[in-house]
């Protein structure tokens, strides 16, 4: 019996196992084909740096079919381009044409229409976005397309350095009660270098998202960059893109975070605002990363601290510390059922 014949149960356990590759192989022979496994094919979306043309070519998708934007369920984002902060220094600098070379055909009345749509925006940041989505990078594009993934529960980002657009549409997504992605659940952010750190105030939107439960990174840090550092920044720069979000401050109980967990990372304050912000944690887990992400030590009698606000609903707390491979020594402090390990 051809596989086209196959009745509709059978051909989702075979869809179980194709990979993406497979799937957009098999929808193309047929329109049976197309109509069963269509939503497999946008339920987990990768977005990588093999191909240039991915984040433009797929908001032109889904913005030309909006049903396709709510299948998908899983995005995973690799480090995207942004910004050339060290050779620009002002917004007004044109942008270099040659990036829009071998790049998908720009439709100027869509993407103003989407823009406009962003009802949120002053004209000058609508001016602005329009300038860089019309330069093709990618920083621009994914802040237009993140947002109409409706039906996304997972995401995973590998921030890069100079992030302004995504920073200001989940600034933004905030401020609204991150009314348009609903569903989220599950955010994973990593670092895109071997040094450094995503700077944790990057992550306080996830907090302000009423849906998300568990936030989770490599290589995040409470305090990724000493002062004076930050002020020599502050004078190269005209503006500095990571300032977005440092004065996102997060209240107490503000967020419905339940799961916390860190590798490679360093909380510098206990990771108290994110404590805090969580109306009831249940796990929380850090691995500290050492001086390569950032300049502070360990900090175990702060995230003790901090976590003690949760002794009530806290049922798994982990922490480690290796430093020079040597593994820090642990006590044990008890709250009822719990033990916390300190060195």
């Amino acid at each position: 019996m051809p596989i086209i014949d196959l009745p509709l149960e059978l051909l989702h356990l075979i869809g179980r196992s194709l990979d993406q590759n497979d799937t957009r192989n098999l929808i193309s022979t047929s329109h049976r084909m197309h109509s069963v496994f269509q939503q497999k094919l946008y339920t987990n979306v990768t977005i990588g740096r093999r191909n240039a043309n991915a984040a433009q070519s797929f908001l032109y998708t889904v913005a030309r079919n909006p049903e396709l934007a709510g299948y998908v369920q899983s995005l995973a984002l690799a480090c995207w381009e942004t910004y050339d902060w060290d050779t620009h220094r002002d917004w007004d600098i044109p942008r270099d044409r040659q990036k829009t070379t071998e790049r998908p055909n720009f439709d100027g009345d869509l993407i103003r229409k989407l823009v406009d749509g962003a009802t949120e925006y002053p004209k000058e940041e609508k001016s602005k976005w329009l300038q860089d989505l019309e330069g093709y990078y990618d920083d621009a594009w994914l802040a237009l397309l993140i947002p109409r993934l409706t039906g996304l529960r997972k995401i995973s980002l590998e921030w890069p350095y100079g992030s302004y657009h995504v920073d200001k549409m989940l600034e933004k997504a905030a401020m609204n009660g991150g009314t348009c992605l609903p569903h989220l659940e599950k955010v994973n952010i990593c670092w895109w270098d071997t040094e450094n750190a995503v700077r944790s105030y990057q992550m306080h939107p996830f907090f302000k998202f009423p849906s998300v439960r568990k936030v989770s990174g490599w290589k995040v840090a409470e305090n990724a960059k000493e002062e004076e550092e930050e002020e020599e920044e502050l004078e190269y720069f005209d503006r500095d893109p990571t300032e977005i979000l440092k004065g996102s401050s997060l209240l107490p109980q503000c967020s419905n975070v339940t799961d916390i967990d860190l590798s490679e990372s360093n909380a510098g304050e206990g990771m108290q605002q994110w404590i805090q912000a969580c109306k009831a944690l249940k796990s929380f887990r850090i691995i500290h990363g050492g001086p390569v992400f950032s300049y502070d030590n360990a900090q175990p009698r702060k995230l003790y601290n901090s976590l003690s606000l949760h002794k009530s609903t806290l049922e798994a707390i982990w922490f480690e510390h290796n430093d020079q491979g040597e593994t820090a020594k642990m006590t044990v402090i008890g709250w009822g059922r719990l033990s916390i390990f300190l060195p």
